[in-house]
């Protein structure tokens, strides 16, 4: 589904859904309403981070959106996954590694818990103008980042074939 601006011949498939180029929606916003109105409360939209710059803030936008509704969503691409979380945690086992980063999205994130990371951290308030929670790191135990009130934007390395083996891991 979508405009389909960017290829030169539409598929052969009975089940495409075309939309006006000229529209208030992304092609990816598009399908996560759709999805939305089907009953569908988890995302993964893979190819989601990375390419024009805009339309990877608009796809951070989107994972805001869907926490907002109740649901979880991932964008997965460039060996990254972001996913946003509000007023709650996410968990990751002990066999994740590499880089991970905490920012506050939209508003101020209060009530803030790192633990099971390189640097921890309890209590503690992110603000979207500052980027205190940046670059942190696994360390091969468990770990959990949380948020009591507010909204946290959360990004990490990953390979895909690791996210995928994972992710039953972050589905509510």
């Amino acid at each position: 589904m979508g405009d389909f601006d960017s290829i030169e011949t539409l598929p052969e498939n009975r089940n495409i859904i075309r939309y006006p180029v000229k529209k208030d929606d992304t092609d990816t916003f598009l399908a996560y309403k759709l999805a939305m109105e089907r009953g569908y409360k988890n995302f993964v939209i893979f190819g989601g981070v990375g390419g024009r710059l805009d339309h990877t803030i608009a796809n951070l936008q989107l994972l805001l959106n869907v926490a907002k509704n109740g649901g979880r969503a991932f964008l997965v691409g460039n060996n990254t996954v972001c996913s946003t979380i509000i007023n709650s945690k996410l968990v990751f086992s002990k066999n994740f590694h590499g880089n991970i980063s905490v920012f506050a999205q939209g508003e101020i994130a209060n009530n803030v818990k790192i633990q099971g990371l390189k640097y921890c951290a309890e209590n503690i308030c992110l603000i979207p103008e500052f980027p205190l929670g940046v670059s942190n790191e696994f360390i091969g135990e468990w770990a959990e980042v949380s948020v009591e009130k507010g909204s946290l934007l959360i990004v990490w390395n990953e390979k895909l074939k690791h996210f995928l083996a994972n992710i039953n891991e972050f589905l509510i």
